[in-house]
């Protein structure tokens, strides 16, 4: 496949290559332009000598020996986000969106997610597991690509959960714009950028000391954070250093704290003590007067949680040399620590089947005969250890080291750059007091600890510490080239080829008790696999008259493990008139399947699932919420999930002070790998057991009995899903200038038309589009003011109503009105002292209308106020 990709991205190279060699021969006498470049229509070669397949002119110095001889333009051309063709602008044929420093500086975030999660890039928010990622096209953070300085950023994995890198590895301060690619690039960088593809600029422009600080203090006691930034650059002639350093301090808090209800955070169910009667109805237990809709004891605290005091260090230096030859020498090192600490009263869980466990009459101390409505028999029980406090503390290392030499061909405008890109994410976990089954159903049993008699609670052997550690690497070698082709049919071409080869890596080592199924509210297994990665690249640029650009790309990628995919992508813009761009791009995805899914089982547990079977039957008419034991095998056939994209857009500028941008988008991804336990056991009621077969599913029940209770489920991940999410962008800014100061005027909405998802092809597709956590749209809209060294800016975050699963009855209710929230900012330069902004997120403490049931999307609404102070000041 290799091969022949060769002969694809390089024949018509090499073809265009001849024909500009010889039409620049002929034309020698008639232009002293550069090959590759034009003059302008209604312009002599003499007057203006070139023009570059962008939209801005430059000179170029030409060689004194040699005026044949190509020379290089004086203006730096830069790599904008989605191409391998350098160029001197950054609006091209697919949608960019750029995040620049002031806009940083105004949003009063202090975090790249904070500032990414304050925008509407992500329609649907981001997931709660992931919340410093990002989510572009609401496809899963898992399908955004994240880069720094165009080279992949430090990502993670472990064998129980491998996520999306998160956004937050590089100081603020450190950072000098934020590219948003906003269209499928897998023919540009490979996996993972079927959404879309976020790069992190580094500065390069500092010149001393740069200092920053920021205070945010929350509306409710607790969970204030204090953020210190410090950076230092030098730039000589030859070279430019700079070193950040970000050390965040999160103080801790109780959820308790939180002044409202249903914040439900990672706590949403917490059991107070209460057990079987012999009817088989779930009863309180003595001290606790009632249950709620969730079982749970109704006077009692769900938020028991605590949040302790944890840090975060985060730091990036990168160093640049012009070596003697001409060629550059570059170099960017990330490093970052970061400790959380949390504590949760154990709870009494059977293994892989969530909360409570069964005790027989034979296992059942004497003790237990005087409560009420129990005589002596079998028994379920659920209860809390309010005795036994389980501290988590997860600790997270990571580090990445990019190194590259850069140069040209001789003195040809060919750009020629050779980089190393490694990576290492490590994380621990060491679990103190975590809830071991076997001790506790041995103290149960004995009568050592009784959960209803507070005076008899020896808690020794319940819980027990473990340690756990997963390790992520990569190692990525890169060559790339790019430069002008020259003229032909009436096109000025530039191209870019290149070659890239990695070797991925994971392990992950978990405790024994874990891996052996014994801990209470964990599982998992250890495992371990690698990868190696092969692929050629190439693009081809041509620009008419500044005023039509098509580009096209290719991508073949061949993976030690599941074979190979090559990838397409054209675009096109066109510019009839100086206020009006139009831009089109439509082009083919891929995410390779993890090493985990592929090489790694797993063992855990589904909870608040609905049995169908036993639901829709009348004789049984078991509605309520299950749980129950899950295994996961490995899949080494899984493939890649395969995705296409187009995107239409327009950029009008009818006035010089008004920018609209609209673009419309569809993105398909087929073959997407996962399971709906929710639509197995639908499928299982609908279409009887032998549809699971299909599906890579194993379900087991009591005795074998067709009706008993699940007891396990036995499944494998399979290429069966489908998204497809069809939307429309939008975004407009107006500049007023007056004589009360500049005001900036900008609305960013994000709207989807339809999500549809499929997983069982016989209940077809079906559209989430409204749903709990798929909002319709999301709006932002703004007012910034400037004059003098005062600024200012008021934001509106504005999002659609949801519907909300009603698990109790299976049907979504419009139950979660939508607020407009606000953020606020006021700022002032005080030249030599520094700049002060104070502001507020969320004024006012606006949130969304629920029940008490639901939970705040927290990547969607701010769920409480944050006052800020921050300090600015550049040496």
């Amino acid at each position: 496949m290799l091969g022949k990709l060769i002969l694809i991205i390089l024949f018509p190279l090499g073809v265009m290559a001849q024909t500009t060699a010889e039409e620049t021969t002929s034309s020698t006498s008639q232009s002293q332009a550069p090959a590759g470049e034009q003059s302008q229509e209604g312009e002599s070669s003499e007057e203006t000598e070139t023009v570059t397949q962008s939209e801005t002119a430059v000179t170029v110095e030409q060689d004194e020996d040699n005026d044949s001889t190509p020379a290089r333009s004086k203006v730096e051309k830069i790599e904008v986000t989605g191409s391998h063709i350098r160029r001197t602008d950054i609006e091209g044929p697919s949608p960019v969106l750029v995040i620049d420093r002031e806009r940083i500086e105004s949003s009063g975030m202090n975090t790249v997610s904070g500032v990414l999660q304050q925008s509407t890039v992500s329609p649907f928010g981001t997931s709660s597991q992931f919340p410093n990622s990002v989510n572009l096209k609401g496809l899963g953070s898992a399908k955004t690509l994240v880069l720094i300085n165009g080279q992949r950023a430090p990502g993670t994995g472990s064998s129980y959960l491998s996520g999306p890198v998160s956004t937050d590895f590089v100081p603020l301060a450190a950072v000098e714009r934020i590219e948003i690619l906003k269209d499928g690039a897998s023919a540009t960088y490979g996996s993972d950028a079927l959404g879309g593809v976020v790069n992190i600029i580094t500065r390069k422009d500092i010149d001393g000391i740069a200092v920053a600080n920021q205070y945010n203090m929350t509306s409710f006691e607790g969970g204030d954070n204090n953020r210190a930034s410090f950076a230092y650059g030098t730039q000589t002639s030859k070279s430019n250093f700079m070193t950040s350093a970000q050390v965040t301090i999160n103080q801790g808090y109780r959820l308790s704290a939180l002044d409202y209800s249903g914040l439900g955070l990672e706590e949403s169910r917490v059991w107070a003590t209460n057990y079987q009667n012999d009817s088989g109805d779930i009863v309180p237990a003595p001290g606790c007067t009632d249950l709620n809709a969730f079982g749970e004891c109704a006077d009692f605290d769900r938020t028991s949680r605590t949040i302790e005091q944890g840090y975060d260090v985060d730091w990036v230096t990168q160093y640049s040399r012009d070596l003697s030859s001409g060629a550059e020498f570059y170099s960017t090192v990330l490093l970052g620590y970061s400790y959380d600490p949390d504590s949760l009263p154990v709870r009494l869980a059977t293994p892989g089947q969530g909360s409570g466990a069964f005790f027989t009459a034979a296992e059942s101390p004497a003790a237990w005969n005087s409560l009420p409505g129990y005589s002596g028999g079998d028994i379920y029980i659920t209860h809390r250890f309010d005795d036994l406090i389980n501290k988590s503390i997860e600790q997270t290392y990571y580090g990445g080291l990019v190194t590259g030499v850069k140069g040209y061909f001789g003195n040809s405008d060919w750009e020629w750059d050779a980089s190393l890109n490694n990576q290492i994410n490590v994380q621990t976990v060491t679990e103190e007091n975590l809830g071991y089954f076997p001790g506790a159903q041995a103290a149960l049993s004995s009568g050592a600890y009784n959960p209803f008699d507070a005076s008899q609670r020896d808690t020794t052997g319940i819980g027990i510490d473990t340690f756990n550690r997963n390790r992520f690497m990569l190692n990525w070698a890169e060559f790339k080239t790019n430069g002008s082709l020259g003229s032909l049919l009436g096109f000025n071409w530039a191209a870019a080829a290149g070659a890239s080869a990695a070797h991925f890596e994971y392990a992950d080592h978990r405790a024994a008790p874990i891996v052996q199924g014994l801990t209470m509210g964990q599982s998992g297994v250890i495992g371990s696999a690698g990868r190696e990665l092969y692929a050629l690249f190439g693009e081809l640029s041509g620009v008419i008259a500044n005023k039509f650009e098509l580009q096209f790309s290719l991508r073949g990628d061949l993976y030690s493990d599941f074979g190979e995919t090559i990838n397409p992508k054209i675009a096109a813009r066109y510019q009839p008139t100086s206020w009006l761009t139009l831009r089109s791009s439509a082009g083919t995805g891929f995410q390779a399947p993890t090493l985990q899914d592929m090489n790694t089982s797993l063992e855990g547990f589904f909870s608040q699932q609905t049995d169908y079977v036993r639901c829709n039957d009348p004789s049984i008419n078991d509605c309520n919420d299950k749980s129950f034991a899950a295994v996961q095998a490995a899949n080494q056939d899984l493939q890649e999930e395969t995705s296409l994209s187009v995107n239409f857009g327009a950029i009008v500028q009818p006035l010089d002070n008004l920018t609209v941008g609209v673009d419309v988008w569809m993105a398909k991804v087929e073959g997407v790998i996962g399971t709906n336990i929710d639509q197995i056991l639908r499928a299982e009621a609908d279409f009887g057991p032998g549809a699971l077969g299909p599906l890579g599913v194993n379900l087991i029940r009591l005795n074998g009995d067709p009706t008993g209770e699940i007891q396990r489920v036995e499944y494998t991940l399979v290429n069966q899903g489908v998204q497809q999410v069809e939307g429309l962008d939008f975004d407009a800014e107006y500049k007023l200038q007056t004589s009360i100061g500049d005001f900036t005027f900008k609305d960013e909405l994000s709207y989807i038309f339809h999500y549809y998802q499929e997983f069982i092809s016989r209940y077809g597709r079906e559209d989430i589009v409204g749903r709990a956590g798929a909002p319709r749209w999301r709006n932002n809209f703004s007012i910034g003011y400037q004059k003098g060294e005062w600024d200012a800016l008021i934001l509106a975050r504005s999002t659609a109503d949801m519907l909300w699963d009603n698990f109790a009855i299976g049907q979504y209710n419009p139950s979660v009105v939508s607020p407009t929230q606000f953020d606020v900012s006021v700022a002032r330069n005080f030249g030599d002292i520094g700049r002060f902004q104070l502001g507020a997120i969320n004024i006012g403490n606006i949130r969304p209308r629920f029940s008490a049931s639901q939970d705040i999307d927290r990547s969607l609404f701010r769920p409480y106020t944050t006052y800020y102070l921050t300090y600015r000041k550049d040496f």
